[in-house]
C-alpha cells in the first residue's frame, strides 16, 4: 500500500487502485488523524493498540465490501466519529485449500494478515474532514467525520 500527503490530504492507495482519501486540513478545537490497528474495534484513543506504518506487511489490499463508519466519545470534545476499512493479504491463488490453511496458521502466529485503518475526528461540533472510498472511478462511500 502507498501513503501520499498532499495539499492538505492523505491518499491511502493499494496495488488494485482501490483509494481511501481524507482532508488533512486541521483547524483549531478538534484533534484528527488516523491510524493503522489489528482489532476493527481499537479506538483512538488506545495508541499502544497502534500499529505504526512502516511496520505494516506488504501486499495488503482493502476490503471493498468492509466499511464501518460510528460516533465515538470525543472526550472533551463534544462531538467525535471514526470511519474504518479493512485491509488483507488476500490468497496468492483463489480457492488455494493449502494458501488458506496457511493464512489461518499465520493468524494464529501473531503474523498480521488483516490490518484495519481507521481515520477519526474529534471537534467542538464546528468542524469536519471529509472522505472517500472508491475503486477507479466508483466511489464506494464517502462522507464526513
Amino acid at each position: 500500500m502507498r501513503i501520499f500527503r498532499q495539499s492538505y490530504k492523505i491518499n491511502f492507495c493499494d496495488r488494485n487502485d482501490v483509494l481511501v482519501g481524507f482532508d488533512y486540513e486541521g483547524s483549531c478545537c478538534e484533534e484528527f488523524g488516523y491510524f493503522f490497528s489489528a482489532g476493527k474495534d481499537t479506538k483512538a484513543s488506545d495508541e499502544h493498540e497502534h500499529i505504526d506504518e512502516k511496520a505494516l506487511p506488504e501486499g495488503l489490499v482493502f476490503d471493498t465490501e468492509f466499511f464501518n463508519e460510528k460516533e465515538e466519545e470525543a472526550g472533551f470534545m463534544h462531538e467525535g466519529a471514526m470511519a474504518t476499512f479493512r485491509l488483507y493479504k488476500p490468497s496468492r491463488v483463489r480457492g488455494d485449500r493449502a494458501m488458506r490453511e496457511q493464512e489461518r496458521q499465520q493468524m494464529a502466529d501473531g503474523d498480521l494478515t488483516e490490518v484495519f485503518l481507521t481515520l477519526f475526528n474529534w471537534h467542538n461540533g464546528y468542524y469536519g474532514h471529509g472522505f472517500s472510498f472508491t475503486v477507479g472511478d466508483k466511489t464506494i462511500q464517502e462522507g464526513c467525520l
